[in-house]
């Protein structure tokens, strides 16, 4: 389960039960619901939702670099159609420090993780409220 929103430049909520995505796009006034598939898993959040056995058949570790207590890990996808050409992922003192993507457009994006936490959220912190006159797509 996850739930990530954007503010800037969209303004959308992506949220998931870990059987259906959510994605709720506030500027077009729609929520487009739609099941999680393989390609789900070659996403930046399905990095964080898949286990060892699943990361390693979808990538391969080119390389982990450790200086002192940062290791940085870069991977890459074993399939050329992976939507991620490469992933940079680094740890300072074993937290998760920031996480680095290429995309299939070729651009790259920064996630700095701050104030981690590991301690449980409720699921309803996973929830999306739906706003009055939204609508809802199945997909």
């Amino acid at each position: 389960m996850f739930k990530i929103t954007y503010q800037e430049p969209l303004n959308e909520i992506i949220s998931s039960n870990g059987y259906q995505l959510y994605r709720l796009d506030l500027e077009i006034e729609q929520l487009d619901i739609t099941e999680i598939d393989a390609t789900f898993s070659e996403s930046p959040i399905g990095i964080f939702s898949s286990n060892k056995e699943e990361l390693e058949d979808i990538f391969i570790a080119k390389e982990c670099l450790t200086d002192q207590e940062i290791v940085t890990c870069v991977l890459e996808p074993k399939s050329d159609e992976s939507f991620l050409k490469r992933v940079s992922i680094k740890l300072i003192k074993d937290e998760l420090s920031s996480l680095i993507y290429i995309d299939s457009f070729g651009q790259e994006v920064v996630l700095d993780f701050t104030l981690v936490s590991w301690g449980k959220i409720s699921d309803k912190a996973f929830m999306i409220e739906i706003p009055e006159g939204i609508d809802v797509v199945n997909h």
